[in-house]
């Protein structure tokens, strides 16, 4: 209550002001912040628990098989974008949901310099990460299909030639 009372003195006493004292109840405004906080929080929480349940169950598969989706982007000017993308990738030697940003058609030289795991991103970003989610999945068992098939088709060429070498040999 004293921060309110305080910051409305300041206001009626403030020299030279030009505009019109606002009439907020500010202990109200206070109890609506509070209330919404507590909401928000809890959101955000299960929201984060949630996609934490995806990430989990991702890992469990154990594909070993990355995926990207641009998730915004935004003029930078000069004809750039700055691109933000959510993966499913290996980073710092763990495979997890992952969000990154750069400058489209720029390379820094630097792999994973701004690439942080989605449960260490701000809310903001989880959030519209979260909208991109099951287009990330899609592209994930997309790229897993034509991986085992890339792998069969290898498999078929180095048995023929260990068949070939093996013959040779006897």
């Amino acid at each position: 209550m004293g921060i309110w009372k305080d910051a409305e003195k300041i206001w009626a006493v403030w020299p030279n002001r030009k505009v019109k004292k606002m009439s907020v109840d500010f202990q109200a405004c206070l109890r609506k912040l509070q209330t919404f906080s507590h909401d928000l929080n809890e959101a955000s929480d299960s929201l984060s628990a949630d996609l934490n349940s995806v990430e989990t169950a991702l890992n469990k598969l154990k594909l070993g098989i990355g995926a990207w989706v641009t998730i915004d982007r935004e003029d930078v000017g000069e004809g750039y974008e700055r691109i933000w993308t959510l993966g499913y990738y290996k980073l710092k030697g763990k495979w997890g949901l992952v969000v990154d940003n750069g400058i489209d058609g720029v390379d820094d030289g630097t792999d994973d310099s701004s690439a942080i795991f989605l449960r260490d991103a701000s809310r903001e970003t989880r959030l519209q990460a979260a909208d991109h989610l099951a287009e990330l999945i899609e592209k994930l068992a997309d790229n897993t299909a034509k991986t085992t098939e890339k792998i069969k088709e290898r498999a078929a060429e180095a048995k023929k030639i260990a068949s070939a070498l093996s013959k040779g040999r006897t």
